[in-house]
């Protein structure tokens, strides 16, 4: 089942090589680097990258930094847009080790629920006492997520709690409020040898709308089996 992280976009089971010459840097501000082209705007940039994850086999989500940092404080302030991401955190606020619930998607489904505080741990819907035709189910189709969360917040079940998006999944339609946003990012590996894969950090800088510039971090690292 697939789960999804509410962090900077991250790869585990690594370790770095010790290697001065890692990590290397390019900035590309003229052209274009695996098909995305500077000067694009936000929406073709996506279908760039789209293309560019169907090449790369690890590449399905990027990162829209600014959105990924914003808490909501009803599900109408994001709409039934959030279908389009990877899923949703619902978190408490203000408490030292907050309660929170993270929804994931995967294609047009719920692929998870997970509830607690900390480590959380998976249950099979939430809120786990709401009726059935408010409920958020695993294997849900994704058609009914807004409507619902809707009607779970007008039972006060989210008082205090604010809503946060996930990465953007590449296999779901573009966003138009990504272009709201003047930093993207992504990460994919590929294999260099045995034992040691190359794993790139890309960060797409937007200025009026449109691709300035790609900052590209290149590093490689040992796989821990």
């Amino acid at each position: 089942m697939r789960r999804f992280l509410f962090l900077p976009l991250l790869l585990a089971f690594f370790s770095c090589k010790k290697d001065n010459s890692f990590p290397r840097t390019e900035t590309i501000t003229k052209g274009e680097k695996w098909g995305m082209q500077i000067g694009s705007t936000a929406a073709d940039v996506y279908l760039q990258l789209q293309q560019l994850g169907q090449q790369k086999e690890n590449l399905g989500q990027v990162e829209v930094t600014g959105q990924l940092s914003t808490l909501f404080n009803q599900p109408d302030e994001i709409g039934p847009r959030m279908a389009l991401y990877s899923g949703i955190s619902i978190e408490k606020q203000q408490a030292t080790y907050p309660d929170r619930v993270i929804i994931s998607f995967y294609g047009d489904k719920i692929s998870n629920i997970d509830e607690g505080s900390g480590l959380t741990a998976p249950v099979t819907q939430w809120p786990q006492n709401a009726p059935e035709e408010i409920a958020l189910r695993r294997d849900e189709n994704l058609g009914g997520i807004y409507n619902k969360l809707q009607a779970i917040y007008t039972t006060g079940v989210l008082e205090g709690y604010a809503i946060r998006l996930g990465q953007k999944s590449l296999g779901k339609p573009f966003d138009p409020v990504m272009a709201d946003h003047d930093q993207w990012r992504f990460v994919f590996n590929e294999s260099v040898s045995a034992g040691v894969d190359g794993r790139y950090t890309v960060t797409l800088h937007f200025k009026n709308g449109r691709l300035e510039r790609i900052y590209i971090e290149y590093s490689e690292f040992e796989v821990m089996n």
